[in-house]
């Protein structure tokens, strides 16, 4: 059901403003899951949502289409594509959309270029992480487009700073809306769910090179952690799987490794743990973190993105540089040999998630909603 509750005041014309919100397609990613389960909780008397796919609707669909949200394709072959450009444009001219809000770079392009295209009053492209540029020429894009949006939206501050190092943007412009977790379901639950180790240690990532989970390799490896029996495991899957196999293997870390797949049930993995570690190269603001801390796991990650805005170091966890496995090596090995430590650091990592929570998140998209409605058309002032 969707949330009847209204944060939006009086500030909204006497029927529900519509929103499109504009993605490549709803595949099971950290930004795609985010989206599925923000946008239920959106007010439905003040907002009517819909969201359009440029590729191809994707698994996650269906559950925003069962909760009423409807979900359509307006494929783009390309970001410039002048057929794809003309028929979404005259998509949100028809359906006399009010506000546009874009994801990640190539909807970010050709949502912006349509919504303007259309008239539509209100444009706002959302940022998920840092570098967020594959080269020069996106760049040279993304700074002419910055400018034709009503306000450019970041995951953490940290995305926001490095953003806005390469493409300066009014500070009126500009807002972090922090990812939520949804803390009523993401729990401890006690007792865990068996795995094998003594103490189990893990992570829930694409196996990607930017999250760097040569470290768990290395680790799993360690005679001092194979002798006490930590067990090290992946909820995910990805390129990197056979190589990662292969280097444990390779390193005599095979029986204390473990690469178990993308899970229906995260929640349960998180439980499972004792420790959660997230050594990326790269963040924006992980999903994932967000969820094992609500589930009060303590935490090792690295100094980047948004990682230091969730992790106090030495109150809820470790921070440590990234690519110095010594450094990550002494952060877990003080936290699963310190069981009193071990367990104020999980106590705290649920308090920091409850300033997280999925509710403030929708409260604080809807404020923007609001007032950006209100600053373009002059309604309720």
């Amino acid at each position: 059901m969707k949330n009847e509750n209204s944060h939006c005041g009086d500030t909204l014309p006497d029927r529900p403003l519509k929103i499109a919100r504009i993605i490549s397609g709803l595949w099971p990613g950290g930004v795609e899951k985010k989206l599925t389960a923000l946008l239920p909780l959106l007010n439905s008397n003040s907002f009517e949502v819909r969201v359009i796919c440029l590729k191809a609707e994707g698994a996650l669909a269906p559950i925003l289409q069962q909760k009423g949200i409807p979900v359509v394709v307006k494929k783009m072959p390309s970001r410039w594509s002048p057929k794809g450009l003309w028929n979404l444009s005259q998509y949100l001219r028809r359906e006399k959309i009010d506000i546009v809000h874009t994801h990640m770079y190539r909807a970010n392009v050709s949502g912006t270029v349509a919504a303007r295209l259309a008239g539509v009053p209100v444009t706002i492209a959302n940022i998920h992480n840092v570098n967020a540029w594959d080269n020069a020429s996106q760049i040279r894009t993304d700074r002419l487009l910055a400018r034709k949006r009503d306000c450019t939206v970041f995951v953490s501050k940290a995305v926001k700073d490095n953003y806005t190092e390469t493409i300066p943007l009014k500070e009126s412009s500009s807002r972090v809306i922090y990812n939520g977790v949804d803390t009523g379901f993401y729990t401890p639950a006690l007792p865990k769910r068996a795995l094998a180790g003594t103490l189990n240690v893990g992570v829930a990532a694409r196996l990607m090179p930017q999250k760097n989970l040569e470290f768990l390799v290395e680790a799993a490896a360690d005679p001092e952690f194979q002798k006490e029996n930590i067990h090290f495991y992946i909820a995910g899957d990805g390129p990197l799987r056979d190589d990662l196999i292969e280097k444990a293997a390779n390193r005599g870390a095979a029986d204390h490794f473990h690469i178990l797949g993308f899970t229906d049930d995260i929640r349960d993995f998180y439980r499972a743990l004792d420790v959660f570690v997230l050594p990326s190269l790269k963040e924006g603001f992980s999903n994932a973190l967000l969820e094992a801390m609500a589930c009060g796991l303590p935490v090792v990650a690295s100094t980047v993105g948004g990682n230091p805005e969730a992790v106090c170091d030495g109150w809820n966890g470790f921070l440590v540089p990234p690519e110095d496995y010594m450094a990550f090596r002494q952060a877990l090995y003080t936290i699963v040999h310190d069981k009193k430590e071990r367990s104020k650091m999980a106590h705290e990592s649920i308090r920091v998630a409850e300033k997280f929570s999925l509710n403030e998140m929708a409260a604080e998209t809807e404020r923007l909603y609001r007032n950006l409605w209100t600053q373009k058309t002059g309604f309720g002032r």
